[in-house]
């Protein structure tokens, strides 16, 4: 086959196939068999190129794909993904349908032409004989109902591979979340970066996650998710950078091979520098955020000033952070009080963190909350303060298990009919089963 590459570098083929490279559009005949482009080459979306032509990009986006199919490409590649798709293609032969690894058994009835009817079996030797006609029985089968193993949850949504853990997927909409707390040094960092994290590592979610630091008095939450940035958001504001994409920085996680899901925007850790967040960028950065990221988290500062009340705006959920104290709590009541005045009451959620296992307060001494829904608890956690100090993210170590499981109550008002992972699923033998990190 002959594989033309352009603006790329042709990496290594198999023996009978070969490369051709050029560096233009206007170089392309179509008369290749596949045609490998970047995005990179000026006036790619207004080629036709027709037949098996495929892009490739560095940063995949929903604008390019839809510009590629809108010019006839055959499908868009990941650049780290080059070398498997195309040596698929080159393995496929001239048909170009990619064939799958691996497929679950299915289960097939052999039946000979002249033969009475037998009993259910699988003949292999005889699978694919011109007098057998084997036929596949649809998935689930109707057990009696006296069968209670039969009908229990592990063969409805594992069938047909019984012995494969099966992750059903979770549908999050697209939103902007603002963390807000009446004061500094309630944990609303934490929450951000541990509410960031979880959402980009579950696998049941497949969102694309970013964090904005909009607290310039405090500038942690980059050092929160464990990573220094390069620029931050005066970097944007002053000019330095025109794209804001540039300033966003990849947070590392386990099991994303080097693509992670989650980016963070830091911002100014000086205060004098806190004045060039306005009213106005803040308005504009969260429209180009919100325009390429499912899942927008912002840290607010905790003075109600103009890039504060924007975010709270924008947000379709905010929650409120305070800890076990009365005096603080009192305060947080007065900001409560002043979001239901501005109609943000439907969007509210109370979070007090840092709760203490035994009581140290009695919550009848705080004024009456003005929100309907129930006060998530977040317990206290020495785990939370090591993750923090060692630069680890914080939702992923294994000290922070307590915190991790209350972080439930966050994630059950972002994403709707939210499970909790590690529940059973009416498995026999559960405790034995494999274990899968989130």
């Amino acid at each position: 086959m002959n594989v033309v590459f352009c603006g790329l570098v042709p990496p290594d083929l198999p023996p009978g196939h070969r490369a051709v490279q050029c560096s233009s559009v206007n170089e392309l005949n179509g008369q290749a068999d596949i045609t490998v482009v970047s995005d990179s080459v000026p006036g790619w979306q207004d080629v036709r190129i027709g037949g098996r032509s495929y892009l490739v990009s560095d940063n995949l986006s929903l604008e390019i794909i839809e510009a590629a199919e809108a010019a006839g490409y055959a499908g868009v590649w990941a650049s780290s993904e080059l070398p498997v798709r195309l040596a698929a293609l080159l393995r496929a032969g001239e048909t170009g349908e990619v064939r799958q690894l691996r497929r679950p058994l299915e289960r097939t009835t052999v039946v000979p032409g002249d033969a009475p009817p037998q009993r259910r079996v699988v003949n292999r030797d005889d699978f694919y004989g011109d007098e057998h006609r084997p036929a596949k029985i649809k998935w689930p089968v109707e057990w009696p109902e006296s069968n209670r193993r039969r009908n229990s949850a592990r063969f409805q949504e594992n069938a047909p591979g019984d012995d494969l853990q099966v992750i059903p997927q979770q549908y999050v909409p697209r939103q902007t979340i603002a963390f807000n707390s009446a004061g500094g040094g309630k944990g609303k960092s934490v929450l951000t970066a541990a509410t960031a994290v979880m959402l980009a590592t579950d696998p049941r979610f497949h969102a694309s996650v970013v964090a904005v630091d909009l607290d310039p008095f405090a500038g942690t939450l980059a050092r929160k998710l464990g990573v220094s940035p390069r620029f931050s958001i005066l970097d944007w504001i002053n000019g330095a950078v025109d794209d804001i994409t540039r300033c966003l920085t990849p947070v590392p996680l386990p099991g994303t091979n080097g693509n992670s899901r989650l980016m963070v925007l830091s911002g100014p850790e000086r205060e004098e520098d806190g004045a060039a967040i306005t009213a106005e960028v803040a308005q504009n950065l969260l429209t180009t955020l919100q325009r390429r990221f499912d899942i927008v988290l912002v840290d607010t500062r905790p003075e109600m000033m103009d890039a504060t009340l924007v975010a709270l705006e924008n947000a379709q959920h905010i929650f409120l952070i305070d800890v076990p104290d009365v005096t603080s709590l009192r305060n947080t009541m007065k900001r409560a009080h002043i979001l239901a005045d501005l109609g943000m009451l439907h969007k509210l959620h109370m979070v007090l963190n840092r709760v203490p296992k035994l009581s140290v307060m009695r919550m009848d001494v705080v004024d009456e909350i003005p929100s309907a829904t129930e006060v998530i608890m977040i317990p206290e956690d020495i785990g939370v303060q090591v993750a923090v100090n060692r630069l680890e993210p914080v939702g992923l170590s294994r000290r922070t298990r307590k915190f991790t499981r209350a972080m439930s109550g966050i994630l059950k008002q972002i994403v709707p009919n939210y499970v909790e992972p590690g529940k059973n699923t009416g498995r026999f033998f559960s405790f034995f089963r494999r274990r899968v990190a989130f």
